[in-house]
């Protein structure tokens, strides 16, 4: 019994794999084998003890220099009358100076204080009417009623009028019939043709 092949199975596809595969693994074993005989750097500095000791005596000149300028007194410009004060001497300045001002009275209200709920509630309140003086209006014409409006009650079809205030009378006047305020003001007839 022969056995069958598969029909994609080609015999030179299967060298062609088996090959690369040998080829790569050749390539990553020489790199290691080249990376493993590479030259090592020391880890020791490569430059020599003088030059150590040198940039060590320049770092602490330079700290030692920072050091003196933080803490003792200096004098910067003689003319404009500037010094350099050390910094525990600046803050006991600061804080004689802070001590001496007394708080004020912040113009802004803590938020959840009386006084913070008390200007939200003025602020959000409708602000008031101003009272205006009543004016009084000319009395308007009455318009021509429609014949729908003639079924209407007669206090319904007459038109409102503003209320005007009553003006009290004076101590020393009479009162008369003349005095009664009248309950409809007589408006002037207009002529209906303006050009005769």
């Amino acid at each position: 019994m022969s056995k069958q092949l598969h029909p994609a199975d080609k015999p030179l596809l299967r060298l062609g794999a088996y090959l690369g595969g040998f080829v790569a693994i050749f390539a990553f074993a020489l790199l290691g084998l080249l990376i493993a005989k590479a030259p090592v750097r020391s880890s020791e500095p490569s430059f020599s003890e003088e030059t150590a000791n040198a940039r060590k005596a320049i770092a602490d000149k330079v700290k030692a220099a920072d050091v003196a300028a933080l803490t003792e007194p200096e004098l910067i410009d003689e003319a404009s009358g500037v010094v350099r004060i050390p910094i525990a001497a600046a803050k006991d300045v600061v804080l004689e100076e802070l001590q001496s001002l007394k708080p004020k009275k912040s113009a802004i209200p803590l938020p959840g204080s009386a006084a913070a709920t008390k200007l939200m509630q003025e602020q959000s309140a409708p602000a008031p009417a101003a009272k205006a003086e009543p004016k009084e209006e000319a009395p308007k014409k009455p318009k021509a009623k429609p014949q729908a409006a003639e079924k209407k009650t007669p206090a319904a079809a007459e038109p409102k009028q503003p209320k005007k205030p009553q003006q009290k009378p004076k101590a020393d006047a009479v009162p008369t019939d003349e005095a009664k305020p009248a309950s409809k003001p007589e408006t002037p007839a207009k002529p209906s043709n303006p050009q005769g």
